[in-house]
């Protein structure tokens, strides 16, 4: 659900993108915990997805947060790392 989210960023669906994002992120919560890098993957597309809503200081809180996961979680896929990072870059 969350790449799905992504698309949906990329492809300027912001508010499904919100809503797949904000429910994968609570399924991931759920199955894993808050601090899980594929938890704060999720997190990473729902603060895209509030940056292209223009809600930036929702955005930003998300991004940093899964910033500090995504790129210190050794298994973490890198890519999620450079996508967040960029996010942050465009705020």
């Amino acid at each position: 659900i969350a790449l799905l989210a992504f698309v949906h960023v990329e492809t300027g669906r912001a508010e499904s993108a919100l809503e797949l994002a904000s429910r994968s992120r609570q399924i991931f919560t759920n199955a894993f915990s808050a601090d899980h890098w594929r938890t704060n993957m999720a997190a990473s597309a729902e603060g895209a997805a509030l940056a292209e809503l223009r809600r930036f200081t929702e955005a930003e809180a998300l991004l940093l947060r899964s910033h500090a996961v995504l790129t210190t979680d050794r298994a973490a896929l890198p890519v999620f790392a450079t996508n967040v990072t960029r996010r942050l870059a465009k705020l």
